[in-house]
């Protein structure tokens, strides 16, 4: 009885707090798919730019071009307690336990200096795709 007391208690706190989920994604995500097209030594630089658009980053010599194309995606989770003092006060202080997470993915190639594709590959963040429901 004692723990049906605790979760409804729980639950009534959770309902009249504020919680707030967001998820922010900068620059459309490439993944392997996406880049099926490129071929090794065959992949001219135009077809890149055609299928990927134009590249976030571009450095280089005089005998390769690296294109870095950046991508982003942040999920974040915040609850806040003191919104349940506005029930009786006019004031409601920030009390808030949050979570987040965040990375910039990379998509890289290289061009020899016919500006065909030398190489390519992706540079991941720590994994960014899950965020835990408990914030701590």
């Amino acid at each position: 009885m004692k723990l049906i007391g605790n979760v409804t208690i729980f639950t009534l706190v959770l309902l009249i707090s504020a919680c707030d989920f967001r998820r922010v994604v900068v620059n459309k995500p490439i993944n392997p798919e996406h880049v099926e097209f490129i071929n090794p030594g065959l992949t001219p630089l135009t077809e890149v730019v055609k299928e990927l658009g134009s590249p976030d980053e571009v450095s280089g010599a005089s005998d390769y071009l690296v294109f870095r194309y950046h991508f982003k995606s942040a999920k974040f989770f915040r609850i806040n307690f003191g919104h349940i003092f506005r029930i009786w006060s006019p004031v409601s202080p920030p009390m808030s336990l949050g979570n987040s997470e965040s990375g910039t993915d990379i998509f890289l190639v290289a061009f020899d200096s016919n500006w065909i594709v030398l190489n390519h590959g992706f540079s991941y963040h720590n994994d960014t795709k899950n965020v835990e429901f408990l914030p701590f």
